[in-house]
């Protein structure tokens, strides 16, 4: 089963940065820890088999573990420090929702839908001079 055009939602990275507080100067040298989470929610074939369905999500939870990696060169990037990935939790379940909205048909909440999701957290740090 081949993953149909997903919604891909980004419900933030949070920062914790190292300014200054109560007038000390921020120290550059210190990492800053991002956190996010990262969803995917894509339809579902209603006569898929459990091997399908766990297929598919298998698939999306493989497509947001490479989104990670794509982040963290990003971020590394944007900051100019050096990225890696301290913590990745990853979770996905299935919904048959035509059994719950069977009084909906043909409304796109009735289909059976697979929910992909990770928890993320980045380190970035100084670049390490090698000279």
């Amino acid at each position: 089963m081949k993953i149909a055009p997903a919604i891909v939602l980004a419900t933030g990275l949070f920062a914790t940065l190292g300014y200054s507080v109560a007038g000390h100067a921020a120290d550059t040298n210190r990492p800053i820890v991002l956190t996010g989470n990262f969803q995917m929610q894509i339809p579902m074939d209603a006569s898929g088999s459990t091997s399908d369905v766990l297929a598919a999500l298998a698939q999306a939870n493989q497509a947001l573990g490479d989104l990670m990696g794509k982040q963290c060169a990003l971020l590394s990037e944007s900051f100019k420090r050096d990225c890696r990935v301290v913590q990745l939790n990853t979770g996905s379940s299935y919904s048959d929702n035509a059994a719950r909205n069977f009084n909906r048909p043909g409304n796109y909440e009735s289909l059976p839908t697979g929910n992909s999701n990770v928890n993320v957290t980045f380190q970035l740090t100084p670049h390490v001079d090698t000279k």
